[in-house]
């Protein structure tokens, strides 16, 4: 798995990611309330998981393989913090994060922590 470089990546499986819950996928709809680092993307207003949008092009399947090759959500946080800046955003929206996993019957990991990228680190 490659792991992404660019915003627009970042948002691309942002996007990706709400698509693949709308249209069922259950592999990904039973591991909602396993994710610790969610991203919100204000100009998107979409909550998404570091482990699915830290790697290029994820879909359903993608992520499907990427967890059976044992793809760590610990790699793409990392990998994240050291490229973009980060505003730790929990108190803030953790309840929008809830009403968002409530459509799916999920409730948010006890660990839960939600970050905004507000920018690239130099």
């Amino acid at each position: 798995m490659v792991l992404i470089s660019t915003c627009q990546e970042l948002q691309d499986n942002a996007r990706s990611f709400v698509a693949a819950l709308e249209s069922g996928c259950p592999f990904l709809v039973a591991r909602l309330g396993l994710f610790r680092r969610w991203y919100y993307f204000h100009e998107l207003n979409i909550f998404a998981p570091s482990k699915f949008v830290g790697y290029v092009g994820m879909s359903c399947d993608t992520y499907q393989i990427a967890w059976k090759q044992g793809s760590d959500g610990r790699e793409t946080e990392n990998h994240i913090r050291r490229i973009f800046q980060l505003e730790d955003v929990t108190l803030l929206k953790a309840a929008d994060l809830k009403a968002f996993l409530v459509q799916f019957a999920k409730k948010a990991n006890a660990k839960t922590s939600i970050h905004l990228i507000t920018g690239r680190k130099q």
